[in-house]
């Protein structure tokens, strides 16, 4: 397995096609896809998505897994991304609805952020949020994001969370 990065909890990797089923517990999920900007993608077009990222910018979304038994939690990474007019490069995370209220989305954000600065050195990172998915905004805060600005991104009011590399 392509290991990206690790904590105390979590296990974040390369996605492989194996995850498809993992993924599709998400994406049919109608509460975990409630704050998705556009259409809801299904499980093969998301994996063709990211092993196209990983090839073109090695960088994408990742799995995250339980170190303890390897269970499917949700996934968390960084895709560059054109918002209003200029490329940033963008954190995303989606988890299991089980899997919500333990820490996990903020630890996996984290170790991301972590991975960009210091492995990759990426300067900046933002988030496009859609403010009603408290959550959501949770998440970016407790990674050290701030809001900056609000937006229309693809027809939806969204905030945009950013954090700098220090």
């Amino acid at each position: 397995m392509d290991t990206i990065t690790r904590t105390e909890r979590l296990h974040v990797r390369k996605m492989t096609t194996d995850d498809h089923l993992s993924l599709a517990r998400i994406f049919e999920d109608t509460d975990a896809m409630h704050y998705y900007a556009g259409k809801t993608p299904d499980a093969s077009s998301w994996l063709d998505w990211t092993l196209e990222n990983y090839r073109k910018y090695n960088i994408g979304m990742w799995v995250v897994e339980h170190r303890d038994d390897g269970r499917f939690l949700g996934q968390c990474g960084i895709v560059p991304h054109r918002i209003a007019g200029q490329v940033e490069v963008e954190m995303g995370y989606l988890f299991v609805k089980a899997e919500w209220g333990n820490g996990y989305a903020s630890e996996a954000a984290r170790a991301c952020l972590r991975f960009a600065f210091h492995t990759l050195c990426i300067p900046r990172i933002v988030s496009l949020i859609d403010e009603r998915h408290a959550r959501s905004v949770n998440v970016a805060t407790r990674a050290g994001m701030v809001k900056e600005k609000e937006l229309l991104h693809r027809n939806r009011h969204v905030a945009l969370y950013a954090i700098h590399q220090e």
